[in-house]
C-alpha cells in the first residue's frame, strides 16, 4: 500500500515533475492535468484509509497523517478554480497548489518515503525544463568540456567561476526552488548529466548518475538556500 501512496503522492509534491508533466510538457511527455494528481491521491488516500491494507500495516502516527492529507487537500481543492487559472500560474504562484505540494512531501516524510529519493529515480536533471527567461549559462565557458579537459589548477579556477555565479543568482532570487530548478535546467543544457543526490528546504545536491555513466569526470553542485553554491 505504500508503494501506491508513494507512486500517487511525490507527482503532487514534485515541482520538477509539474514543470515537466504539467507546465512544459512535450509530445514525449505524459501530460497530466493538475486536477488529475490531486484527484489519483484523493483516491490511493481513501482506498488505503478505508479498506484493510495489503503488506505491512500503517502505524498509527502514519494513517493519522494520512486522514490529515485526505482532509486539508479537500479543503486546498475546493479553493482552486482548475478551469479559470492557467497552468504555469497555478503551479508556481498559487497559494493553495503550493500548500498541496508542500502537504504532499509532508506525507511522504511521515510514511518514510523521500521525494528527493524518487525524483533522483524518475526524473532527471533533463526533467528540470527551463521555467523562465533567463541569461543561460555561457555553453563556451562552462561546458563539460572545459571541466573535462582543464588542468586541476584551471579546473579549480573554473569551479569557483561557475560558484559566484551561482551564488549571485541565488542571492539574488526570492523562490530557491525556482531558481534551483532553473540552474540545474541551464547546466543540463550545457550537457552536463546532473541527477538530484539530495533535496530539502535549504540545500540541493546534484553529480552526476554513477549507473549511466560510471567513468563520468563531471561536476557536482550545491545550491543553498543561504545564497550560496558550491562546485566541484
Amino acid at each position: 500500500m505504500k508503494s501506491l501512496l508513494v507512486k500517487a503522492l511525490a507527482p503532487l509534491g514534485s515541482l520538477a515533475f509539474q514543470e515537466r508533466h504539467v507546465v512544459r510538457w512535450s509530445a514525449s511527455d505524459d501530460y497530466r492535468l493538475p486536477r488529475e494528481l490531486v484527484d489519483g491521491a484523493l483516491l490511493k488516500l481513501e482506498l488505503v484509509l478505508t479498506t484493510q491494507s495489503v503488506g505491512p500495516p500503517l502505524d498509527a502516527q502514519e494513517r493519522a497523517a494520512l486522514a490529515r492529507c485526505h482532509e486539508l487537500l479537500h479543503s486546498y481543492v475546493d479553493a482552486i478554480g482548475f478551469d479559470a487559472i492557467d497552468a504555469e500560474e497555478l503551479i508556481h504562484q498559487n497559494e493553495d497548489w503550493q500548500a498541496i505540494r508542500d502537504l504532499a512531501a509532508e506525507t511522504l516524510g511521515a510514511l518514510g518515503a523521500s521525494l528527493s529519493d524518487w525524483e533522483r529515480v524518475n526524473l532527471p536533471a533533463s526533467g528540470f525544463l527551463l521555467i523562465r527567461t533567463a541569461p543561460a549559462l555561457s555553453v563556451e565557458r562552462f561546458s563539460p568540456e572545459q571541466f573535462q579537459s582543464a588542468p586541476a589548477p584551471e579546473r579549480a579556477l573554473l569551479c569557483a567561476e561557475l560558484e559566484s555565479e551561482l551564488s549571485t543568482r541565488l542571492r539574488d532570487s526570492g523562490d530557491f526552488a525556482e531558481v534551483a530548478a532553473q540552474i540545474t535546467a541551464e547546466l543540463w543544457a550545457t550537457g552536463h548529466d546532473l541527477w538530484n543526490v539530495h533535496r530539502n528546504d535549504e540545500r540541493e545536491l546534484w553529480a552526476p548518475d554513477s549507473a549511466t555513466s560510471p567513468d563520468a569526470m563531471g561536476i557536482s553542485v550545491e545550491l543553498y538556500r543561504s545564497g550560496r553554491a558550491r562546485v566541484s
